[in-house]
Order: C-alpha cells, then sequence, then structure tokens
C-alpha cells in the first residue's frame, strides 16, 4: 500500500505557508490603514494643544520624525532613556504629556490628506480570496497528511486489521484486544476520530496522550468521570459547552414560554430543555414548554415559536400551523418579546405574510440626536438628500454607523473605526460582508470631514 509522497507532502507544506504569508499580507494592510484612521480621528481631542505642544517639543512634529522608536524609549527606564527621549524631541524640560499621540494624530492626519483617505473597499474582497486559498490549501494539505506515507507503514496497518477484529468480538473480549493495540501506529493510520464518549471505550486501546487534540463538545451533557477516560487520551483538550445554552436565559430574563404546533416539537423540546438545564434552573427561570393548545389562556414575557415547519412538509402540515385560531394564539401569548424560530427559506398564506411582516420591522435604533461627531453630520446632510438613513442600526450583536436605505437594497456605511479596535472592526466586516451586508466605507478622511460633500460623492452610490 502506497501513501502520498515526501514530495507531495512538502509541496503541500509549502503552499500552506505562501497562503498564510498572502492572508496575514492582506490582513495587516488594512490593519494599518485603520490605524492611522483611528488615530487621525483623535487629532481633533489634540488640536487645542497642539500650539503649545509644537513649542515644548518642536521635535515630535518635524517631518520624518519616528513616533514608534520614541515610544520605545519612553518605555524604558534610567535617565539615559529619558535624556534621549527628550533630544529627539527638543524638550528642554520634562517630556509633555500625550506629545507622542499628538504626534501620532498628525502625522496619521497629514498622511491621509495626501493619499486621499481611507477606501478598504477592494481590500476586502482580497481577503476573503486570501481566506478561502489559505483554507483550500490547509484541506488539501490535512488530507495528504491523513494518507502520507509514513502513517501507512506495517505497524499501522496491523493495527487498523487487528481494530477490526476487535470490534468483532464481544465486549470483555474487545477490552483485552483493544488493550493490546498499538495505539501510536493505530492514530497513525487513523488520525481523525469522531464519536460518544462511551465509544473512546468502546473503540481505542487505553494509551495516555494518544491524541493530539481531543474536543469535547456539547460539554454540559457530559459526566465529569465518565470525561476522564476521554481527557486521558489527549495531549491537550478544548472543552465546548454552556450550561445555559439558551442565550436569553444568560441575558437574566425570566418567566420564557417555548411553544410549537405540534405535540411531538413539543416533547424534542421538552427533553431538549431538561437535558440542558437542570431542575432548579428551570424554576428560577420560570421555563417551560408545551404545544399551542397547552398555551391558551397563558401568557410569558418572552415566547419562543418554533414553528416544527421545513421546506419538504406536506400541503396538511402547513395548513395546520396556518389555522387562523391556532396561529392567533400562537403569537400573541408573549407580553414583552417573541422569537420564532423556523427552518422555511419560503412560505405562503398567514405563516409567510408574518414572516414577511417580521423581517420588515427595523430594530430599534438610535436616534441621529444622540448621536455626535461625523456619523451624525452625515446622517443630517443624507437625510437633507431624501435618503432614508438609520442611525446605530443593529445587526445581530453589531451594530453599524449608518444604514441607508431599506430591505435588500439596505446599504451599511461604517463611518469609522470600531470603538474597540482594529481586530473588533475587521471582525465586524468579515462577519456582515459574509452575511450578505454590502458595506461602504465613509470615513471622515475621504472627504476632509465634510460631510456635504461627501453625501454628494456617496448620494448616487447608495440609491443604485
Amino acid at each position: 500500500m502506497h501513501g502520498i509522497s515526501a514530495d507531495r507532502l512538502r509541496a503541500d507544506a509549502e503552499a500552506v505557508e505562501e497562503a498564510a504569508e498572502r492572508a496575514t499580507a492582506v490582513r495587516v494592510g488594512i490593519a494599518t490603514a485603520l490605524e492611522i484612521e483611528r488615530r487621525a480621528a483623535d487629532l481633533p481631542r489634540w488640536e487645542p494643544l497642539l500650539p503649545g505642544l509644537r513649542i515644548e517639543a518642536p521635535g515630535a512634529f518635524e517631518v520624518g520624525f519616528d513616533v514608534a522608536k520614541a515610544r520605545r524609549l519612553a518605555g524604558r527606564r534610567g535617565w539615559f532613556a529619558r535624556w534621549r527621549l527628550r533630544r529627539r524631541l527638543g524638550a528642554s524640560a520634562a517630556v509633555p504629556p500625550g506629545v507622542l499621540d499628538a504626534a501620532a494624530a498628525s502625522q496619521a492626519a497629514a498622511l491621509l490628506a495626501a493619499t486621499g483617505g481611507t477606501d478598504l473597499g477592494p481590500a476586502w474582497p482580497a481577503l476573503f480570496e486570501a481566506d478561502a486559498a489559505l483554507a483550500t490549501a490547509v484541506g488539501t494539505a490535512m488530507r495528504d497528511r491523513a494518507t502520507a506515507w509514513w502513517r501507512l507503514d506495517r505497524e499501522a496497518r496491523r493495527s487498523a486489521v487487528a481494530l477490526a477484529a476487535a470490534l468483532q468480538a464481544g465486549r470483555n473480549r474487545r477490552r483485552e484486544l483493544l488493550a493490546g493495540l498499538d495505539g501510536p501506529a493505530l492514530v497513525r493510520a487513523l488520525p481523525l476520530w469522531v464519536g460518544t464518549v462511551t465509544d473512546v471505550e468502546d473503540l481505542l486501546p487505553p494509551v495516555p496522550g494518544l491524541f493530539d487534540l481531543v474536543i469535547l463538545d456539547e460539554a454540559a451533557h457530559i459526566d465529569q468521570i465518565r470525561a476522564a477516560p476521554v481527557l486521558a487520551r489527549a495531549k491537550r483538550a478544548l472543552v465546548v459547552g454552556d450550561p445555559r445554552q439558551l442565550r436569553l436565559a444568560g441575558k437574566g430574563a425570566t418567566d420564557i414560554g417555548v411553544i410549537t404546533p405540534f405535540r411531538g416539537q413539543a416533547d424534542a423540546l421538552e427533553a431538549a430543555l431538561l437535558s440542558a438545564f437542570p431542575v432548579d434552573e428551570i424554576e428560577r427561570l420560570g421555563l417551560r414548554s408545551g404545544t399551542v393548545h397547552g398555551f391558551q389562556g397563558s401568557e410569558a414575557d418572552i415566547v419562543i415559536a418554533s414553528l416544527g415547519l421545513v421546506d419538504g412538509d406536506g400541503p396538511a402540515r402547513h395548513r395546520f400551523v396556518a389555522d387562523p385560531n391556532l396561529f392567533n394564539v400562537m403569537v400573541t401569548r408573549a407580553r414583552r418579546q417573541m422569537v420564532v424560530v423556523t427552518s422555511l427559506s419560503s412560505a405562503n398564506g398567514l405563516v409567510g405574510d408574518y414572516l414577511s411582516y417580521a423581517s420588515s420591522l427595523a430594530p430599534p435604533v438610535a436616534s441621529s440626536s444622540t448621536v455626535d461627531g461625523w456619523v451624525a453630520d452625515l446622517a443630517a446632510e443624507l437625510g437633507k438628500a431624501e435618503i432614508p438613513v438609520r442611525v446605530g442600526y443593529p445587526v445581530g450583536g453589531w451594530h453599524l454607523d449608518l444604514c441607508v436605505g431599506d430591505g435588500e437594497a439596505a446599504v451599511g456605511l461604517v463611518c469609522g473605526v470600531h470603538p474597540d479596535g482594529v481586530a473588533a472592526h475587521i471582525e465586524r466586516q468579515e462577519t456582515l460582508l459574509r452575511a450578505g451586508w454590502r458595506l461602504v466605507d465613509a470615513f471622515p478622511s475621504r472627504w476632509a470631514g465634510d460631510p456635504v460633500r461627501a453625501a454628494l460623492d456617496l448620494g448616487p452610490r447608495l440609491s443604485g
């Protein structure tokens, strides 16, 4: 039996390295541009102090001043480092507080003015392309490594055959045979295993550190004692799970009802809830579940309705849910919040009308009177051009600075670097773009902070 050759594996490794370097370069370029924009946006805070700072530390504002090197000097201890920093800054006395931040903001603003501002529009597709190429290269390398020549040596093949024989034996005999297997050789031949905690004891030899990584998913459902043999076979472990997997519960909500039109679905939901939450937690949350008929005459602050329908269901099942009396009861049980869970990609009749209406409702957004600066000014100018605009539009766990238009024609305007920093900005951008949002950079540096110019430039692009 022959596996993937060493030359092929080296080529795979080189392809992964090259793809990783490309993805890193694109990501670093985006991060650098955002950091410059973030620093430039800080300049208005320093402008009243700049005349004095230029007198006290003129060197910080000279062309070519290296802010990063000055920061490294500022971080060192000792009189010599302080003397060198004062010399670089041209400061006769102590270093003025904030001078390096002011210099960085001034440099960033000057750079953006010279280059026309920040527009990362072409960079995001390049990042997606680079990430996709990296994923493909890693996938290919993993596939080839799984059948590499060194995995399929004589000991590995012998262990795989022995495992097959052990699985055909009775339980006690199987454990004896598994105990005699060459664990490392078995894992070389079969590097990826997926199964339950019980499967580990039934299928794998008791060898410590057998796997490089063991992942325990849905850990809230796994008894710690039963997990011990699994963890013993791991060099590293990743434990995934949340005892409060119902996200509304994690926010301190109580009085929660979970309803569905179908008895079978209600039984499945009840079993899932009992498995996920201990009885005292269910009581604390005021959590109850049942069919729509069971909820008739009662209410809850928060109601989660599971329609129990999929696209392939027959007409009779759809008609049952769309019965006006049943449907009316289902959607009127919530006092404060209604959450509908469905797998339907499309629906007709009463159900379709309800889902369409719900999806067309804009969630509450910040009023333009509650924000200031560039976002508020740009929103006001777009409003003067009769372009519908909403401020602070929530999308999942994120917020868009401005949302222009409605429905499928909606466009998100990114008016500044995310307040949590560059990494959060990139994560939000990637998440929303992958979700299908059309996003347009609207940083003030592109129009020298002039919202009128920005609105005139953006208007035709947003309405098209």
